[in-house]
């Protein structure tokens, strides 16, 4: 478990985690970031969301809207450079963004659980009546 990085899906969760805070701290709303930096309020829902990667450009007047310190701009503009999905993976062809997120989050695991039901219907054996 040491010295693991932590994968750029992991990464964007944070990063979506902490503007959604800081967003939710201001007060403001989706609709109040469509009239402050012309965007629509989903665009601010995917961000948040994690579903969509921010450019630099995005982050930095999210933060100007948001009053950021200058410790947490520092912090946030540098998770967002590590947001993007490695070089290595883009040499495969196109894996879809859900498989890779869930490599990402399965790498970082500590352990998976996994827990089924299995019936077995009492059809399934077959009795044998006596004298048939």
């Amino acid at each position: 478990m040491a010295n693991r990085t932590t994968p750029p899906t992991v990464q964007r969760r944070i990063l979506a985690r902490e503007l959604r805070h800081l967003r939710e701290r201001k007060s403001l709303t989706g609709d109040d970031i469509k009239d402050l930096l012309g965007w629509s309020p989903s665009k601010v829902s995917r961000i948040e969301n994690a579903r969509i990667s921010v450019s630099q450009k995005d982050i930095e007047q999210l933060l100007d809207v948001y009053d950021a310190t200058d410790s947490q701009r520092e912090r946030l503009l540098a998770l967002a450079g590590k947001t993007q999905t490695p070089q290595s993976w883009r040499a495969y062809p196109a894996p879809t963004q859900e498989y890779l997120s869930f490599l990402d989050v399965e790498r970082v695991a500590d352990s998976i659980r996994q827990w089924e039901v299995g019936v077995v219907p009492a059809s399934f054996r077959q009795r044998r009546t006596p004298g048939i």
